[in-house]
């Protein structure tokens, strides 16, 4: 395990099952209850506020979600400026499924974002790379911009999404249905995670790299790119490794692993260096608008490991162009 790696993602602490520090349930995270607290100081001294970052992966989407819900929960729809074909033809079909409808809760699972209506129904939202939502005081100016593919208007606020992305209507009994999250692994950042599930899930695809799996939501969900390349470092795993060459003990650390690092990011603005390491990341004068300066090898091409000092390296993994995989050729060996 690489020195400065927080405590609670040591080997150590992952085999007990335990990750001081990090909530097992988000009724008393630290990040939503921010939030929470200052959302209407944002809002009234700025009209908006933006809530999504660099990438959709899950700790970008369940903030995302947790401030939807604090400005929509409990405020009904009253009106939709819509783009997407979907909800157009809802709109057009079936209004009443949508307009009128009180908005009860908006939450994440895995990746994707769901609006609970009142009627039974639901809003799905998938931000793929680049979506964002932002949402603004009633009476506060959109601005002009191109990507904007939905404005959802309620009594108090509108929440704008902009970028390409999914976003639908799932009548009452669909979403159980939907293909897209019946065949979701289990939720890296749920309230509840069942690891005998993902290690099952992970054993029924012997001959893929670990790399590649765990991209793969179906195994397990939430789980993107540079969560992929942090969670190999700190459990300094070969990308290439197979996933026969790695026995159940190996598999089941790192899925506990996966868990404790995506947590550690939502908790922490999608850092998942520790204090100590982002000190020194200040050090060297990083720009604070460098992706990388969050991370131990995403985005860190030619940099030296924060453990060992090797240039960490990159290349494309999986089928077609792949996705690319950041990690040290030294620690993960």
């Amino acid at each position: 395990m690489a020195p400065g790696v927080p405590t609670h993602l040591t080997m150590s602490a992952i085999r007990r099952g335990i990750s001081n520090g990090i909530p097992t349930t988000f009724q008393d995270d630290k990040t939503i209850q921010f939030n929470c607290q200052t959302y209407h100081k944002w809002m009234s001294n700025f009209g908006q506020i933006r809530i999504q970052f660099d990438m959709s992966e899950g700790p970008e989407v369940k903030r995302t979600a947790a401030r939807l819900h604090e400005a929509l929960a409990g405020e009904t729809i009253q009106s939709i400026d819509a783009h997407h074909k979907k909800i157009l033809a809802a709109l057009a079909e079936t209004p009443d499924a949508l307009l009128g409808r009180k908005i009860l809760r908006v939450h994440s699972l895995g990746k994707h974002i769901l609006f609970d209506l009142d009627n039974g129904s639901h809003l799905h939202n998938h931000l793929l790379m680049f979506g964002s939502w932002r949402i603004y005081a009633r009476r506060a100016k959109i601005e002009p911009d191109p990507r904007i593919m939905e404005i959802v208007c309620t009594q108090k606020h509108r929440a704008v999404l902009r970028g390409g992305s999914v976003f639908e209507l799932l009548p009452a009994g669909t979403l159980e249905k939907h293909p897209r999250i019946t065949k979701l692994g289990p939720d890296v950042l749920g309230e509840t995670f069942d690891e005998k599930r993902a290690l099952k899930n992970f054993k029924k695809h012997p001959d893929v790299e670990i790399g590649v799996a765990l991209l793969d939501q179906e195994i397990v969900a939430g789980i993107g790119n540079y969560l992929k390349s942090e969670i190999l470092f700190v459990t300094q795993t070969n990308p290439r490794a197979l996933i026969r060459e790695l026995s159940d003990t190996r598999l089941r650390e790192m899925i506990r692993a996966a868990r404790a690092v995506t947590l550690y990011s939502f908790e922490n603005a999608s850092f998942t260096i520790p204090d100590e390491i982002r000190a020194r990341v200040q050090e060297t004068g990083m720009s604070p608008l460098t992706v990388g300066r969050r991370h131990y090898v995403f985005r860190r091409t030619n940099k030296p490991c924060w453990n060992c000092g090797t240039p960490i390296r990159q290349y494309r993994q999986g089928a077609g162009k792949g996705r690319i995989t950041y990690y040290c050729p030294n620690c993960q060996a």
